[in-house]
């Protein structure tokens, strides 16, 4: 996985703009992984 910060299917800016699915949500998945790694000095992980 690489050091993005959201988990995506596909591109989610088209013309400028963020895609937004038809789906309940925004259609996205944080990378725990990666946002683990730049939480705030004393912040813990809520996922």
């Amino acid at each position: 996985m690489d050091g993005s910060v959201l988990v995506l299917d596909g591109p989610y800016i088209k013309d400028g703009f963020v895609q937004v699915t038809g789906k309940p949500g925004l259609g996205i998945t944080l990378n725990a992984d990666v946002v683990r790694a730049h939480l705030a000095t004393g912040e813990t992980w809520w996922g």
